[in-house]
């Protein structure tokens, strides 16, 4: 009956082992002592309480609000079946309220009157339905309407049913378009390679099943190649970043050793950028750990900005190593429409900032938005490899 047992939970074990590609002990350095701090990440670690996510939601509480405004445009434009490009960008820029980060967007939309005028009350529609009076305040005229969220000015939506020479200028941007959570779905990473070619980056999750076989396709064909290294995140566990993640629980000695296990699996990166990690990105002590190994391997660091609080700029400054920032969020919403929205959007910002970093994720309405993207792009932007950073030597010190 013991034997029974034994044989039961060993078996146990080893699925779980399996089936969430969780590192083996062996693989890392652990000294014999164990420490309470390590005990404690240990557990967290193998922690299945809610089972995997991979995802952490972002919490920008106005952002989030921006986002359903952005939604409310989208969903009015379908309705009032306004034909493809009646959204124009006149001006974005990146605002900071307090601990909050945001897009003030410009924008002028054209289209027959009738349809404008389908447009505008669908969208007041929307906007009453899902916001209260508190948060929102609706300045409004003939031709343009001003949308204040938590009394913040977010949106100016100017009303033409004209051509202007706005849309007529011709400027030049750049896109560094990456992609995250590669290595979960293999036939995903081949079609955005077969799409974009080189001017893709995929930033490999380091324990998930297809990652060396992603890495080595991508060394094959010279595809840039990022190591998205799971963090923490605020809402853990019931958000988990996945197997080998650093977690605030660690001392500086696991920090170390798990970041370098994740290195090793890919050599010869080029960058890295965090998976999650909107609790470990505040924490200065351990960042300075982690972005240390990161100095030592002469990579740079892209900080997928999950919480405004990250710490990863000042310390990029302190310790010399190159720390960029993510402008734009590809997916927040599931929606093609919705992404070739904030394609359109990151065009028009990078037209103003010169290079923008994209963010998104290897979903099928992803997939399928870039490939419509793709066909329909502006010639004056171009896409290109994170390696364009170092070049242009725009760090975000």
């Amino acid at each position: 009956m013991v034997l029974g047992f034994l044989f039961i939970l060993g078996v146990t074990f080893f699925s779980l082992v399996y089936v969430l590609n969780l590192p083996r002990k062996s693989q890392y350095n652990y000294t014999k002592k164990k420490s309470k701090n390590y005990r404690q990440s240990k557990k967290k670690v193998l922690s299945l309480k809610k089972g995997m996510t991979y995802e952490e939601p972002l919490i920008f509480p106005l952002d989030e609000k921006i986002k359903k405004v952005d939604l409310a445009l989208l969903q009015s434009l379908v309705i009032s079946s306004l034909p493809k490009y009646s959204v124009h960008y006149i001006k974005i820029e990146k605002r900071r309220i307090k601990n909050n980060i945001y897009l003030y967007q410009s924008i002028e939309i054209t289209g027959r009157a009738d349809k404008i005028k389908v447009l505008k009350r669908k969208l007041m529609e929307f906007l009453k339905a899902w916001f209260k009076d508190s948060e929102l305040k609706l300045i409004k005229d003939k031709n343009s309407l001003k949308i204040r969220v938590e009394g913040v000015l977010t949106h100016s939506i100017f009303f033409n049913t004209k051509e202007t020479i706005i849309r007529k200028q011709i400027k030049k941007g750049t896109l560094i378009l990456i992609i995250d959570d590669i290595g979960r779905d293999l036939d995903a990473a081949k079609k955005l390679i077969s799409m974009f070619g080189t001017s893709i980056n995929l930033s490999i999750l380091p324990y998930s099943p297809h990652a060396i076989d992603i890495y080595n396709l991508c060394v094959k064909l010279k595809i840039p190649v990022l190591l998205h290294m799971p963090m923490e995140p605020l809402s853990y566990p019931e958000s988990n970043p996945g197997p080998g993640a650093l977690l605030t629980t660690m001392d500086k000695n696991m920090v170390k050793n798990f970041t370098q296990r994740a290195l090793n699996r890919f050599p010869g990166i080029i960058a890295v950028n965090n998976h999650m990690g909107s609790k470990f990105t505040q924490n200065a002590k351990l960042m300075k750990v982690f972005l240390s190994e990161i100095k030592k391997r002469h990579l740079f660091f892209i900080d997928s900005m999950t919480t405004s609080k990250s710490v990863s700029s000042n310390l990029g400054k302190l310790l010399e190593v190159p720390v960029y920032k993510r402008d734009v969020f590809l997916d927040n919403k599931k929606d093609i429409k919705y992404i070739l929205l904030q394609m359109h959007k990151a065009e028009v910002y990078s037209v103003k900032k010169g290079v923008v970093i994209v963010i998104g994720h290897p979903y099928k309405e992803t997939i399928k938005a870039l490939e419509l993207w793709r066909e329909n792009k502006s010639k004056s932007i171009r896409l290109a490899s994170v390696r364009y950073l170092l070049k242009q030597n725009r760090a975000a010190f």
